[in-house]
């Protein structure tokens, strides 16, 4: 499981993921903040926004579900909102 708490706007730390279906949890004050998911495959590569559907996936309040997420690197990016208080979780879900 990785987890972190976002206390102000802009990239946060990175984490290791193995591939496969992960449970994302995103919750706390928001505070007007958009939290965006950034991806890449290995550290040689650049960070590309996840989509849903074709658009940008944007959080602005709780949310909890599964997601398939292939093996790399994943970061939460916080844009705009002040008093955040946001706690960024995910675990992969085993059969």
């Amino acid at each position: 499981m990785a987890k972190q708490t976002i206390t102000a706007a802009g990239d946060q730390t990175a984490f290791s993921i193995d591939g496969g279906l992960h449970f994302l949890s995103v919750a706390g004050t928001f505070g007007s903040t958009t939290i965006t998911l950034q991806y890449r495959r290995d550290a040689s590569s650049s960070f590309v926004t996840l989509q849903d559907a074709g658009s940008t996936k944007s959080i602005t309040a709780d949310l909890n579900e599964n997601v398939y997420l292939p093996g790399g690197e994943l970061r939460a990016v916080a844009t705009g909102g002040s008093g955040i208080n946001i706690t960024f979780e995910f675990y992969k879900v085993t059969a």
